[in-house]
């Protein structure tokens, strides 16, 4: 339901393609950009079907509340920040939701960070909102503030994990070591049949691997010939919408830059925190157990958002697009449903 709120309420620019396109084509002839409905339909049908979502769902695990809590932080930040007024009540009950996200796990601190600079950079542009963004800080503060205090009282570190000595947890793993090859290649993923190594040849196939994939195997079972097969055409398949999403990281990050968009910020700069906190882990704890996309599950809204502005431009500059786009979607949909309904 969060995913389909932010699909619902972020403008997601599909109705100034079309007019764009027909602005630039003589005669109003050419291509056309997606409507918001259809760009819609499409985002929603990526996050229902996303294989990293659908086999974490059944986990004991606290990265689904922890996504939740995220998503709906973000969700309130951005839906709210487009008002022209933002109330008392609104910061606080923003408060609350990275409170709860807070005490979940560590990574809400980059949906706080964002949320705070984005809401500064308002108050700054504006003048207004500046109180409640104080109120808000407050409100974490009291109710979360305590965690990472205690964890630093008796840890030493706020953010103490059990892969630190001083959490007195212990559990072997076999050794690994990064390179800089490790970091700056990918395509193992699109042809590989070892999905279970992809983690170990590159962080890019090993995170498309299990965003796109189960290359970890809690839910998909190897043995299952069948759906090994359709777990390496939904690779396959996936490499589209994940194009998309890089073209609409470039969309958004020059309506960031360029056109003062403050929402857009605010997807750019989540994005990119939570991908450089991922990228740092990986460095810091070398194990095979640490490239895993669901690290990034709080970023199912902002990749769909990411990808269906990408689909926009494709669907653009090309009308043979828009069917192709409709039957890749269609197609990765089916194969996750077969995958993990029809065993």
């Amino acid at each position: 339901m969060i995913e389909q709120n932010f699909c619902r309420n972020f403008p997601v620019r599909g109705e100034s393609g079309h007019r764009r396109a027909r602005r630039t084509t003589a005669g109003g002839q050419g291509s056309r950009g997606a409507g918001g409905r259809e760009l819609h339909l499409i985002g929603l049908t990526l996050a229902a079907f996303m294989p990293m979502q659908i086999y974490m769902n059944p986990l004991i695990t606290n990265e689904v509340p922890a996504a939740t809590m995220i998503s709906l932080s973000l969700y309130l930040g951005l839906r709210w920040l487009r008002r022209e007024r933002v109330g008392w009540f609104r910061f606080a009950l923003l408060g609350v939701s990275l409170s709860l996200a807070l005490l979940t796990k560590y990574t809400a601190l980059l949906v706080l960070i964002t949320t705070t600079v984005t809401y500064l950079l308002r108050w700054i542009r504006d003048g207004r909102g500046f109180a409640g963004v104080i109120l808000m800080l407050l409100i974490v503060t009291l109710s979360a503030g305590w965690l990472y205090a205690r964890n630093l009282v008796i840890f030493g570190d706020p953010l103490v994990g059990n892969w630190d000595e001083q959490s007195t947890f212990h559990y072997e793993q076999n050794p690994g070591y990064r390179t800089l090859s490790f970091y700056l290649k990918f395509g193992s993923a699109l042809y590989s049949k070892q999905i279970e190594g992809l983690r170990w040849i590159s962080f890019w196939d090993g995170e498309y691997g299990s965003m796109w994939g189960e290359n970890h195997f809690f839910v998909a079972r190897m043995e299952d010939k069948r759906g090994m097969s359709l777990m390496r055409w939904t690779l396959f398949f996936a490499l589209m919408p994940t194009i998309a999403m890089v073209a609409g990281v470039l969309r958004f990050a020059g309506r960031a830059f360029f056109s003062n968009d403050l929402s857009a910020l605010a997807l750019i700069l989540l994005t990119f925190l939570s991908i450089t906190s991922a990228v740092n882990f990986s460095m810091e704890i070398p194990f095979f157990s640490t490239v895993k996309a669901f690290f990034l599950l709080s970023l199912l809204g902002p990749f769909v958002l990411l990808a269906c502005e990408g689909f926009d431009m494709m669907m653009a500059r090309s009308g043979h697009m828009r069917w192709m786009i409709h039957a890749v979607t269609a197609t990765i949909a089916v194969m996750a449903y077969m995958t993990y309904y029809l065993r």
